[in-house]
């Protein structure tokens, strides 16, 4: 028999609130009983501000454990928790989650809870990855459901062998329909949750692979974070379901994965899903990268597409200095078009992608062809920081020396020493500073020019152009214009609308000028060693090839680049704004 999740909070929260009048201790470990180990675990929990469970402890966990309500508790598990694979007591009596038919071994909820200890947490998943084949539609638990919880940590923690999803963060309303908007406020089901330190591994010792094990799946719920973990899975690495927001996720190594996700999303007809505000990135600078290997995607963003499907919007969202290798997939979209919005989608990985509707074949990023214009970063731009550290010193040096060691010689003043003396005795020549007005003034002089100096690298390394691309129209957005400058690391840059970019003439035929409507100053195109869709031209065939790109037309070698530029000039329109990527 399946009980909402609802309605088992309401009980066994006025069962833990009864209890915390009682008495509190303020530890108690537990150990093995030989048999169903979730009473005691279950009653520990109301009696103890602190449970332990040692190292050497198994626990073996036959029935479902509803931790709801609690406050101001931790769960020390330096032992293991293994949840017995009896499949159909679990199936019949595991907490049953209206949300893409879930049921889960354990929900977890309340304020200010801590689970650490460095213990393990064993979903004996094996009997139900041979049990899978012969019945599609199993109901396999997933591990550990925090719900309805503030205010929660589970740090130093390892996870094997879930049947199904290892962690799934929010939850649920007794109908998917109530998963959405009210009004204007959001339902967040959980709330300020950190997982960091975790290990996941779901591995078959038979012919038939784990199936859905994902690390974490979050729905509903704010400000989780999410860092410096192993996950050694065969599915999402990470989620983020409907109504994700404010999310951070750094610090992964992600194997075996289908990568990290936004979604699905718009499963449930007449239910608007956001996702936002979600970063998937590095958190301490060139140290903690999300990591991706042997996997089938990067990073993705899946909607359901097609008649009876809900809506939706995807907003403010960053995939950033991800380190794959081994992947199929480095970015995939899959964009309902006319269902969901997406906005301030933010990617940064090392090859120009192509985005389909959501009438075409399953979308991938991938590289379809070599950038339109592309060339070696000369090596001041490469040793930019570098120059600029030289001039600081040398600017430093320089004022050190002027402020310290400027002197003059004593000697021009022995005029005025003998008068004063009033007699017409010599004194030895001795060198003396000069005076601070004069010091100050040369040392001012020394830091302006060492500035103007760093300013003057660091403002022609950001204005010139190595990488230039005219990205397809999709959607309903216009063609748009991929520019990367010697600033860039890898493979970022910028794009821009296509109607809001021209193109002027430089000093010579081997140059070109780009101009963006809204922002100030200018961009330098030079054509010397340069490869043009993938091939190398010399400078003025690869200027007059770059123009014919631009316009659209076939070029032959006589044409006027500045006739095409004329031309080109009264086709722009306004467009979309600006977009930085």
């Amino acid at each position: 028999m399946r009980i909402p999740l609802l309605a088992l909070s309401f009980v066994f929260g006025a069962t833990l609130a009864h209890a915390s009048s009682e008495k509190i201790q303020a530890s108690c470990t537990l150990t093995a009983s030989g048999g169903d180990d979730s009473p005691q675990f279950l009653e520990a929990v109301v009696s103890c501000s602190t449970v332990i469970i040692p190292k050497d402890a198994t626990l073996n966990i036959a029935t479902r454990l509803n931790m709801t309500g609690l406050r101001d508790k931790t769960i020390d598990l330096q032992g293991t928790l293994r949840f017995a694979p009896d499949i159909p007591y679990w199936t019949g009596n595991g907490f049953f989650i209206p949300f893409q038919t879930q049921i889960t071994f354990w929900i977890l909820g309340g304020r200010n809870i801590t689970l650490k200890g460095g213990g393990t947490m064993d979903g004996a998943g094996q009997a139900w990855y041979d049990a899978l084949p012969a019945n599609s539609t199993l109901l396999r638990p997933i591990i550990l459901t925090i719900y309805q919880a503030n205010d929660v940590v589970v740090e130093n923690i390892t996870m094997i062998n879930s049947p199904e999803w290892h962690n799934l963060v929010g939850l649920t309303s007794s109908s998917p329909s109530e998963a959405i908007i009210e009004g204007s406020v959001q339902i967040n089901e959980s709330k300020n949750v950190l997982y960091q330190n975790i290990t996941i591994n779901a591995a078959s010792t038979s012919s038939n692979r784990p199936a859905n094990t994902d690390g974490w799946n979050i729905y509903r719920s704010d400000g989780i974070t999410i860092k410096d973990s192993l996950i050694n899975n065969g599915d999402d690495c990470v989620a983020f379901k409907p109504n994700a927001t404010n999310v951070l996720v750094s610090g992964l190594n992600c194997n075996g994965s289908h990568g990290i996700s936004v979604g699905s999303l718009g499963q449930f007809p007449g239910v608007f899903d956001i996702v936002e505000n979600v970063t998937a990135t590095i958190w301490i600078p060139l140290l903690r990268n999300v990591k991706m290997s042997n996997a089938e995607n990067g990073a993705r963003i899946k909607t359901w597409a097609g008649p009876n499907v809900g809506s939706g919007i995807v907003k403010n969202i960053t995939f950033q200095n991800f380190i794959e290798s081994k992947v199929d997939n480095p970015v995939i979209i899959d964009q309902a078009s006319r269902s969901f919005r997406m906005q301030s989608v933010l990617s940064r990985f090392p090859r120009f992608f192509r985005q389909r509707s959501a009438t075409e074949a399953p979308i991938r990023l991938v590289a379809t062809k070599p950038p339109l214009f592309q060339r070696q970063t000369p090596w001041w731009a490469r040793w930019t920081w570098g120059l600029i550290a030289c001039d600081l010193f040398m600017t430093g040096s320089a004022v050190e020396l002027t402020y310290n060691h400027w002197t003059a010689l004593e000697s021009d003043l022995k005029t005025s020493a003998k008068n004063i003396k009033g007699d017409d005795a010599s004194s030895p020549d001795q060198y003396i500073l000069r005076p601070s007005w004069q010091r100050i003034s040369v040392c001012t002089a020394h830091m302006c020019f060492g500035a103007g100096i760093a300013a003057a690298l660091l403002i022609t390394q950001i204005r010139f152009v190595r990488t230039l691309a005219i990205l397809p129209a999709s959607g309903g957005e216009s063609q748009r214009l991929f520019l990367q400058c010697a600033h860039n690391w890898a493979r970022r840059g910028m794009i821009f609308p296509l109607s809001k970019c021209s193109l002027e003439d430089g000093r010579n035929s081997s140059e070109l000028i780009l101009r963006v409507a809204g922002e100030r100053g200018h961009w330098y195109i030079g054509f010397a060693d340069s490869d043009i869709n993938g091939k190398r031209l010399t400078g003025p065939e690869a200027c007059a090839q770059v123009i014919a790109a631009w316009n659209g037309k076939p070029i032959g070698p006589s044409t006027s680049t500045l006739g095409l530029k004329l031309e080109l000039d009264e086709r722009w329109k306004s467009g979309p704004v600006r977009r930085s990527y």
